[in-house]
């Protein structure tokens, strides 16, 4: 039986192990950004790409993928399969499986997923240094207070410049179709200007292009960075922001909620300029416990300042699973079923406004999805009082107040009926 046909039959195969290179800011290389993180294939800071690519590691983790074997560093799909038997990652690394070459030991990278390193000019309240270099020195001040947490001791993570990792990447063009760009924030990085670059003089331009930015960049060495995007003809724009006004500017400090949205303004004229279905953009929102409530006038906010063209635009909401007391799991019934009823209200507004049903169509999916974690991770009192502390605690360094933003929730009185205020 031929490699390919293996796989075709086994259960725990997934063509990101051939196709897919995922590089986070330490140098850590992995399939996909949802591999377990303890056990990465190798660090381009210690070896090159074809020593990672061509290791006994990885071998021995085709060979278990191909026999059908489970593999524990897939956990995350591993666990989506076996609560809802679907494939998680699983199933958009398919769509590169005619792209694999069985007959060559040497990975062709067709999906990159480059966090090219932490640099970031944001801090935002879930995030950590790992992440974001502007949390340098207060995840030193918090870590003389926690002592689980590690003191970092650089404040830039990236791929050493000594490093063979972005010559080593060069000879992959040929192959790529798709690059998503994270961070840190990847307007603010040199490597991701140059790869588009490299795309550009390649005549690369039907490249799917994602990028994840906070959007608080518009401008590179006097060049507008829509410039650099201007050629390709397939792109999606992720908008990071977690709340309007306020909300937002507390939870992602760093943020000035207006700036913002005139940034945002620029990419929108931009979409609309190309006006087709290839060239779009998300409004990309974690949700927890600071922030449930203000997503709906979050969402009306941006349809009021013409920042949703319906038909180029979507809403992505992401559960804050760490740190946990930021998650849903610290969030009183009664503010649940509020939001609950603010959506239906939302949506009666929207359609006196002649809002397209599409749009709401696709709205309602994003929000019955948040509804749905919400009632499958219920409240727990001890998060809720951990969330306060931590959240105090890290006031006391920013010279910020959680109450600016939220009652004080650990006030309210859980009953069978709800919670309601003692």
């Amino acid at each position: 039986m031929t490699d390919k046909e293996r796989a075709l039959k086994s259960n725990s195969f997934c063509a990101a192990l051939w196709t897919s290179i995922y590089q986070d800011p330490s140098g850590k290389v992995s399939p996909c950004c949802v591999w377990e993180q303890n056990s990465p294939l190798g660090n381009v800071n210690e070896s090159t790409l074809e020593e990672i690519y061509n290791s006994t590691y990885v071998g021995e983790l085709k060979e278990k993928m191909l026999d059908g074997k489970v593999i524990s560093e897939c956990s995350y799909c591993n666990k989506i399969k076996e609560d809802t038997g679907e494939d998680g990652s699983r199933k958009f690394f398919h769509n590169f499986f005619d792209k694999i070459d069985w007959e060559s030991t040497n990975t062709k990278f067709v999906y990159w997923d480059l966090r090219i390193s932490n640099l970031c000019n944001f801090k935002c309240r879930m995030c950590y240094h790992d992440l974001s270099s502007e949390w340098y020195d207060d995840a030193i001040k918090l870590s003389k207070s926690h002592p689980t947490l590690n003191a970092p001791s650089n404040k830039i993570l990236k791929v050493d410049d000594k490093s063979k990792f972005w010559n080593e990447l060069e000879s992959h063009y040929e192959y790529v179709e798709s690059i998503y760009f994270a961070g840190g924030e990847p307007f603010l990085n040199e490597h991701h200007y140059k790869i588009l670059e490299d795309l550009n003089n390649r005549e690369l331009y039907d490249t799917k292009i994602i990028v994840n930015t906070n959007a608080s960049i518009t401008k590179w060495k006097r060049k507008s960075v829509i410039d650099y995007y201007r050629n390709f003809n397939h792109i999606l724009f992720g908008f990071s922001i977690d709340g309007s006004y306020e909300v937002g500017e507390y939870i992602r400090s760093g943020l000035d909620y207006r700036k913002w949205k005139q940034n945002v303004k620029e990419f929108v004229n931009f979409i609309e300029e190309k006006n087709t279905d290839d060239i779009t953009y998300l409004f990309q929102f974690a949700y927890g416990v600071t922030n449930l409530h203000n997503i709906c006038d979050f969402i009306l906010d941006l349809i009021n300042d013409g920042l949703v063209i319906e038909k180029s635009c979507g809403f992505s909401f992401q559960p804050i699973v760490n740190p946990i007391e930021q998650s849903v799991i610290s969030l009183p019934p009664e503010i649940f079923t509020k939001f609950k009823k603010d959506y239906n209200n939302l949506v009666i507004e929207l359609k006196n406004r002649g809002i397209e049903s599409y749009f709401i169509e696709s709205l309602d999916i994003s929000i019955d999805s948040i509804i749905k974690y919400v009632e499958s991770n219920p409240f727990e009192k001890k998060h809720l009082n951990d969330f306060y502390k931590y959240q105090i605690n890290l006031d006391k360094i920013r010279g910020e107040s959680i109450f600016n933003i939220l009652p004080d929730y650990r006030k309210l009185t859980i009953t069978n009926n709800g919670t309601k205020l003692i």
